[in-house]
Parts: C-alpha cells; structure tokens; sequence
C-alpha cells in the first residue's frame, strides 16, 4: 500500500467515537488526503470482544439531512471484512460532488454470542469537507472553494505608493504587495492570499487614482507579475 505521510499530506479532522461496551472499544477516524483530493476512513478495532466475529467494517454516508446510520439501512455505504483486522481503511475518491455535503461514518462489529447475533457501534460523526478545509491555503483546499463559492473577479486593483521609497501605503485586504523597481520600470508582485479571488484576464491597475498602463502581466498560481513605466524615469538614462 502506497505510505501516507500524514504532515504532508493529510489533515487530520475528527475523531474519537468509543463503544458502549466496557469490554470492547472501537474508534473512527476521517483523514482528507490533501494529496490524492481524497477522504480517507480509518477504523480500530481493540480485538477485546466476545463472542465468534461474523464482520467488522465502516458505516458511511454523504447526505443534507440528518441520518442514523445502521447496517439495517439498505441505503447507506458499507465497507467491511469478515474476518478480525485492528485497522481498516477505505478510500473516498471522486468526490468533487460532495465538497460541501455532510459526511456520516461511524465503525460496528456484528458478534454471535451464545447463539445470538449482536451489532456494536461506534458513535457517530458528522463531517464536512468544506467546513474542515476553508481556511487552509493547500492547492486541494484552494479547489475546494472554488467549488463551493465560485470566485470573485478582481477586475481593478487600487494601489497608494509613495514613489520616494516605493513603499505600498494602502492595499486590498485579499493581496500581498510586494514592489521592485529600477528606476526605469515598477514591478508588482500580487499574491493572493484568499481564494475566493481571481485575476481577471482584463485586470486594471490604478497607483495613487492614476491609471497605470500596463507593459507586462504574467500569472502563475495565486501570483501575479505586473509591470509599468517607472513615474519617476526622465527618459535620459
């Protein structure tokens, strides 16, 4: 199985869901595999019950309403193994439509005892991919709102610079302004630090209520690479 570098790659989101057994516990845990643009779901088994196992697994369900979830309920998703495993792991892929929808998953373990078949749960979480990852700068987290909340047109930025030191006075609250200069030309460089903006392709700039013809734009990523004539150039150097 590929490794998971949990720092890099994961988020952890939730989760401890505990039995009511005072003999067996189990627990849930939701990861967001930044990487694969995945949700992972994770279940530990204490291996401490009784009785002969018949399965174990996972319990999960994407839904607006509010659910219970039971392996009674023809309706909701499955993942299990019927023999005994400490952890199991089921990969959520594909799962651009449910960006913003609430997640259920909770673990059981169906047990016969003395003839009787009984089902144990885990609590259950509610989850939401969206909620988990909106404020998180990632390029996953970036999609995610994207998708969500659509993106702002930044058509016009307005910009105060005091050309005695090329320093950035006022700015959007969205950017970070960053000046270069030469004495011939000012470069800007724009980086966005919400996500819920975009460049427009026929962006305008004004400095100081002016504005700016520009010479060069280049955008990559969250970045933008805007140059103009520098005011201060006299043109004899």
């Amino acid at each position: 199985m590929k490794k998971i570098f949990i720092l890099a790659f994961l988020s952890l989101i939730l989760i401890s869901c505990t039995i009511q057994d005072q003999f067996f516990k189990q627990q849930a845990l939701v990861l967001v595999n930044n990487e694969n643009e995945s949700i992972e779901l994770h279940g530990y088994f204490d291996g401490g019950y009784k009785g002969e196992l018949i399965e174990l697994g996972l319990l999960y369900q994407f839904s607006d309403d509010e659910l219970v979830l039971s392996i009674f309920n023809l309706d909701i998703n499955v993942y299990k193994l019927d023999k005994y495993a400490d952890h199991i792991m089921h990969e959520l892929n594909d799962i651009e439509a449910y960006y913003n929808v609430n997640l259920y998953v909770r673990t059981y373990i169906k047990l016969l005892v003395e003839g009787e078949t009984h089902i144990l749960y885990s609590e259950q979480t509610k989850f939401n991919l969206f909620e988990s990852k909106k404020n998180d700068q990632d390029e996953f987290a970036e999609k995610i709102i994207e998708k969500v909340l659509g993106r702002a047109q930044i058509n016009l930025i307005e910009l105060e610079i005091d050309y005695r030191d090329y320093t950035v006075l006022k700015e959007p609250e969205y950017l970070i302004v960053e000046v270069k200069f030469d004495y011939k030309t000012v470069t800007l460089i724009f980086k966005l630090i919400d996500f819920k903006y975009e460049f427009s392709d026929a962006l305008l700039l004004k400095v100081n209520g002016n504005n700016i013809n520009i010479k060069s734009k280049v955008l990559e990523g969250n970045i933008l690479t805007v140059i103009y004539d520098d005011p201060n150039w006299s043109g004899i150097y």
